[in-house]
């Protein structure tokens, strides 16, 4: 995600002639990571919901999996913690987490990333 970002970040300051101001670097490297989750959550959403849905089933076994692997919840809540889990499982909301936690993750990277990769217009040196 990293390179990907910086990859945008460079792209789009080679199209606007060197220079690149941090706003434009952070929204560049937003739009970038979101754009690319929004294309994977979609394959995700396609691959849960029509390609194989058995795989809701095998997630919600693996999750309860790694409930009791943890140990932390008492058995009686067990099933309350599983379908708590599950309810977050679903395509639609795998699809919805994917693209908004895309564009956070985008917006964290972008604003460290920008930093390092800007150039004013104003910092170059009249020849």
């Amino acid at each position: 995600m990293i390179g990907g970002v910086i990859w945008a970040q460079l792209n789009y300051k080679k199209a606007l002639g060197g220079t690149l101001t941090y706003g434009q670097g952070v929204a560049s490297g937003v739009l970038a990571l979101t754009f690319a989750m929004l294309i994977s959550s979609i394959y995700t959403f396609v691959l849960f919901k029509f390609i194989d849905p058995s795989l809701n089933e095998q997630l919600r076994i693996f999750t309860e999996e790694q409930i009791i692997k943890q140990g932390r919840v008492p058995e009686e809540q067990m099933e309350m913690a599983v379908n708590m889990a599950t309810k977050f499982q679903t395509p639609t909301m795998m699809l919805i987490m994917g693209v908004f936690g895309g564009a956070f993750i985008g917006l964290i990277i972008s604003l460290i990333t920008s930093i390092f990769i800007k150039k004013n217009p104003s910092d170059e040196v009249p020849a």
